[in-house]
């Protein structure tokens, strides 16, 4: 639940001085500052410019879109730009971009999380994994009956810009986006952005909505599960290794299957000749990108 606490026109700050122009790096629509680079998107194509010095920037790569751009987001060493389709974009080398996956969907904007990927497109919102960017596959899908042009994703929630209202969506189960919230805006919800406790919502035409949210809950089961049956996991988060330790001995072989969050396997591991007492095992995960994941383990009868 949310409510409106302000709405106004922003006419003007004050009058910054000019640093630099970047030769080429026109028609602008969207950017994100890394490190030393921008990262800017426009008509047909992503730029790299180099603002290591502010007064001299630099356009240091350059790749061709095949259709207009309006948004895009970072994460790591990958861009996501909203285009048709919406490209994958390897930014390692910031001189030799290079598409390295492509979501057929056209979009206004995207906003990318652990190994999912929010696109807000068409007259919805579309969930898709990203776990192996070079094969992306759409998840779930949410309709709301107008143009959908941005989404911010908080925890489990995401806050949607449409034409005429923004959302508030649950997205704790992926597979299931719900409506939890809504409020009507003016003419067209550009771009939204979170600061705890106010979404701001960029208004064609109009200005600047700023809302107030609520806290959102979500109910845990309080049965306490005996020490007993408990599978310990540390550290938690990990970075590369993991300790298990089971709730009773195992019989020689183990059986451990690694999921993503649409429930998708990435990995498994077969722990042959295990000794009978066996009650602690080290697994290297250190290849898996960033993001939640769930351990299953199988051993013969359990």
């Amino acid at each position: 639940e949310f409510r409106r606490v302000l709405f106004r026109s922003i006419l003007s700050i004050r009058s910054p001085t000019l640093a630099g122009i970047a030769a080429g790096a026109t028609d602008a629509k969207d950017m994100v500052l890394r490190d030393t680079f921008i990262y800017k998107v426009s008509m047909r194509n992503l730029q790299v410019i180099n603002v290591a010095r502010p007064r001299e920037p630099e356009v240091v790569g350059t790749l061709t879109l095949l259709d207009h751009s309006y948004g895009m987001c970072l994460q790591d060493t990958l861009a996501y730009v909203s285009t048709y389709p919406l490209e994958i974009i390897n930014v390692a080398d910031p001189m030799h971009p290079g598409i390295i996956g492509s979501i057929w969907r056209g979009s206004w904007n995207v906003f990318v999380k652990d190994t999912l990927a929010y696109v807000a497109g068409g007259r919805g919102l579309f969930t898709y994994s990203v776990a192996d960017p070079t094969a992306p596959y759409e998840i779930d899908s949410l309709g709301f009956g107008s143009n959908t042009f941005d989404v911010v994703v908080v925890d489990t929630l995401a806050y949607v810009s449409t034409r005429a209202e923004l959302f508030l969506v649950s997205v704790a189960d992926p597979q299931n986006l719900v409506v939890v919230g809504r409020h009507t805006l003016p003419y067209g919800g550009w771009r939204v952005e979170y600061s705890a406790p106010y979404v701001y919502v960029a208004a064609q035409d109009a200005g600047i909505c700023i809302f107030e949210t609520t806290a959102t809950g979500i109910a845990e089961p309080t049965e306490r599960i005996p020490v007993r049956r408990r599978l310990a996991v540390s550290p938690n988060p990990i970075r590369r290794w993991i300790e298990l330790t089971l709730p009773a001995p195992i019989a020689n072989q183990l059986h451990v299957l690694v999921y993503d969050v649409a429930g998708r396997e990435v990995k498994r591991f077969l722990l042959a000749s295990l000794s009978r007492n066996a009650r602690r095992i080290e697994l290297d995960l250190g290849d898996l990108r960033p993001g939640l994941y769930f351990l299953e383990l199988n051993s013969p009868g359990q």
